[in-house]
């Protein structure tokens, strides 16, 4: 859900995009965006890589009068959708696939890749792309299906926010914010070596599922690969590998 209605304005804002605090006395305030600073990696004339540098986490609902509260700890089970970096290249936004859950633990792509990781000495890391896109008029960086509100953006970097509906067990509701602050980074580099580029997830999966039964056939006995660490159920099958890829 975008952040839309409820937004105050403010004209002023000296210090760099950045360093921006869009959540002001209990209110989301839209600072100043620079087109120009996002539209050419959207368009795909630039490339680059942004680390986020600050996270929060706001709640809105009846018991706070209406206004933003930063939350001081991570909900148990919450999945953030403001992500950790953004890497621009090609026109598209390529993202890491999902390795862990903080509801769930670790995927199965996750401990595949890990195991892998392991056993080969690699530091694979695939990445996903995804249609990047930016509207002006309405600030938003539009990532796949995935919409932000450009909070602030220059040169020198950018702050984005994005809402979500709750319902509680007792029927009522409000609203989670997440803002981040990105600055620029090294670009990653799609050497084969590290990074890799994929179409698609089912892509990604795929690639993982041969490259696993390359190095281990259809299971491995993960207490080999973890030195002091002794798991109780130890063994890994590439068909949870296979079942959560045909789940996609």
């Amino acid at each position: 859900m975008l952040a839309s209605a409820g937004i105050a304005f403010c004209s002023c804002q000296d210090e760099p995009a950045a360093e921006y605090n869009p959540v002001q006395h209990g209110s989301l305030v839209q600072g100043k965006v620079v087109p120009a600073s996002i539209e050419p990696y959207a368009d795909g004339r630039m490339d680059g890589t942004f680390t986020r540098r600050n996270f929060t986490l706001y709640d809105k609902k009846a018991q706070t009068g209406g206004k933003w509260v930063a939350q001081t700890e991570l909900l148990i089970g919450y999945s953030l959708s403001v992500p950790s970096r953004f890497v621009f290249e090609d026109g598209c936004a390529w993202e890491e696939i999902m390795t862990f859950s903080s509801s769930t633990g670790p995927t199965a792509f996750g401990t595949a890749l890990d195991a892998v990781n392991r056993k080969l000495y690699k530091k694979y890391t695939p990445l996903i792309g995804r249609k990047l896109s930016f509207d002006p008029v309405r600030n938003t960086l539009t990532v796949g299906k995935t919409s932000y509100r450009v909070m602030a953006a220059d040169q020198k970097g950018f702050v984005l926010a994005f809402t979500s509906d709750y319902i509680t067990s007792g029927g009522n509701g409000g609203q989670y914010l997440e803002t981040g602050s990105y600055e620029p980074a090294a670009q990653v580099n799609f050497d084969g070596e590290s990074y890799l580029r994929f179409d698609s997830e089912t892509e990604a999966y795929d690639w993982l599922i041969d490259l696993f039964r390359d190095t281990f056939g259809e299971e491995v006995n993960l207490n080999t690969l973890y030195n002091g660490v002794i798991l109780d159920n130890p063994y890994f099958n590439i068909s949870a590998l296979e079942s959560e890829r045909d789940r996609l």
